[in-house]
């Protein structure tokens, strides 16, 4: 032996000791209960399926289905020895990966008791019911069910898996029924009944694997059933080419090459008629990405200078907006929806977001009442708008529109406030703009201001015409178009104040100093003894102030 290096001697039995205590240690994944009928337990990555048909608890065992997909196995139903019973195995050195421990029964129900290898217990149950015989699979698209005696059967022929819906043939011979295959409604759907108050098979759901596609079915016995297609004898799923879609808005196309997205952007609808005949996608394809306005039958994308991908059809509906995709031969395809539109949404006191656009109220002079219409702008072009009339229409007519316009007042301001109203999502909201009243001797009409004995001149920051408008300003400290800023207060047209000398708010938006008696003026509120004769500011002599307080 060298000087410089030892030798370790581990026994055997540390050896052995550490051995035992790794495999102790490895975790034990247990069976776990998918349905009152169904239990699965994963083995070296493959989940295996047990399924409940029928107890019988006279020779206690059950009537089961044991399949597992990765290994294409699948017994069929058939029934157990009596318990205690291996139902498969052996597993992890035990003779069973799951055994059936025992049998009970209730009122309403019969219970069966399994075992995995783990030492973990699970119990599953069927029904009671006299003469009630539970839907049973009989090959992968085909199950059966007898219902009052008479046999029915299922074959299952394709899968909508976009719809939530199967294609589906429904025959009983003893009853002379043969329907020829048909599309179910939307899961939870009846395709056999009633029974009671239910039906006596209703497609539960759907779903998809790598390589199969699902539909799960339950019956009024308590059974379950799920059946599969693969997905290489589908439409739509064979050969090279896929289409698939991967969210609400967005589907991808795979040729086995590199993969393309197709997002739904827009649809836009066509004035007030509810329809549509273009759909706008983005074509994402490797690091290239494009717009489309793609009309109803035209290609979206080529793929080597043949149409791969068609919009075969437009939908607008109450709350979404729906275009169908289709591969070339395919019959089914896929749907992208997107939201027929948000509802409007308060901006500020002024305005409205009604997507897409903007509703905002403008300047209008008042005489201190309600006004029969305002003026608003609706996508920066302006309008005027009685109650009652619509704003912007939808599929279903009128979506929104002007529900309500009052006057309001408050000791520094007045107020038009128009309530406007979303039919489609049912809300409600407010627009308000300050606003000035009429001056004295004045008639404000949406048409002109006109003042005896002639009009007066253009309010400051405002154009005069056929309609009186004034700009919108988004500083509301500075919003006294129609009146006068005086010390930070905006107060209306023809207002006397009392600073240090008597002032009055000028139609200019000024504030000017009473005009003493002689000077020329147009309006009583621009003299000081608030009297204007004859365009001049007249103040009465003495002597006619005495026989004035005499004789009133």
């Amino acid at each position: 032996m060298e000087p410089n290096k030892a030798c370790i001697i581990i026994p055997k039995f540390f050896v052995l000791t550490i051995l035992a205590f790794g495999f102790a240690s490895a975790e034990c994944e247990s069976m776990y209960k998918v349905s009152w009928q169904k239990a699965e337990i994963n083995i070296d990555d493959n989940i295996h399926t047990l399924e409940i048909q029928d107890i019988d608890i006279d020779n206690e065992r059950i009537h089961y289905d044991h399949y597992a997909e990765k290994y294409g196995i699948h017994t069929g139903n058939h029934w157990s020895d009596d318990s205690p019973a291996t139902l498969f195995g052996p597993c992890d050195g035990k003779t069973y990966c799951a055994k059936l421990i025992e049998v009970r029964e209730t009122t309403d129900y019969k219970y069966a008791t399994l075992e995995d290898h783990c030492g973990e217990e699970i119990e599953l149950r069927v029904a009671k019911e006299d003469d009630c015989e539970p839907l049973r699979k009989v090959t992968d698209d085909t199950a059966e069910m007898v219902i009052d005696g008479y046999l029915h059967t299922i074959i299952l022929y394709n899968i909508d898996l976009v719809n939530d819906k199967i294609e589906y043939e429904h025959i009983s011979d003893d009853l002379d029924i043969r329907r020829d295959p048909r599309w179910s409604n939307e899961a939870p759907a009846v395709l056999v009944g009633p029974c009671g108050y239910d039906g006596c098979l209703i497609l539960t759901g759907v779903r998809e694997s790598s390589r199969y596609l699902y539909a799960h079915f339950s019956d009024y016995c308590a059974g379950e059933v799920e059946l599969r297609l693969k997905k290489d004898e589908q439409p739509g799923y064979g050969g090279s080419e896929i289409l698939v879609k991967k969210e609400s808005d967005l589907a991808e196309y795979n040729s086995g090459t590199n993969p393309v997205e197709i997002l739904l952007k827009d649809i836009p609808i066509i004035g007030n008629t509810g329809s549509a005949e273009t759909a706008v996608f983005e074509i994402r394809e490797g690091g290239n990405v494009i717009d489309a306005y793609i009309e109803i039958d035209d290609c979206i994308y080529y793929n080597e200078g043949r149409c791969a991908v068609t919009l075969t059809h437009i939908s607008i509906l109450s709350t979404v907006r729906k275009a169908t995709l289709k591969k070339s031969g395919d019959n089914n395809g896929v749907s992208l929806m997107i939201p027929r539109g948000k509802p409007i949404e308060q901006i500020s006191e002024k305005s409205i977001n009604a997507y897409p656009g903007e509703i905002a109220t403008q300047y209008v002079l008042l005489d201190g009442f309600a006004p029969s219409e305002i003026l608003i702008s609706k996508n920066d072009e302006d309008a005027w708008y009685k109650e009652g009339d619509c704003l912007m229409y939808g599929s279903q007519g009128c979506r929104i529109s002007v529900t309500n316009i009052l006057f309001e007042s408050d000791q520094s301001s007045d107020y038009v406030v128009a309530t406007i109203q979303d039919h489609l999502f049912n809300t409600n909201l407010e627009i308000r703009k300050k606003i000035g009243r009429c001056p004295d001797n004045c008639n404000c009409e949406k048409e002109g201001i006109y003042c005896n004995p002639e009009p007066i001149v253009c309010p400051k920051d405002c154009i005069c015409g056929n309609v009186i408008t004034c700009q919108n300003d988004d500083d509301d400290d500075d919003d006294c178009k129609m009146g006068c800023n005086n010390n930070g207060h905006c107060i209306q047209i023809g207002t006397r104040v009392a600073d240090y000398n008597l002032k009055y708010c000028n139609l200019n938006g000024d504030m000017e100093t009473v005009r003493e008696s002689g000077n020329l003026c147009e309006h009583n509120f621009e003299c000081e003894n608030n009297n204007c004769v004859d365009n001049k500011c007249y103040s009465p002599g003495m002597f006619k102030r005495f026989w004035t307080w005499i004789f009133g």
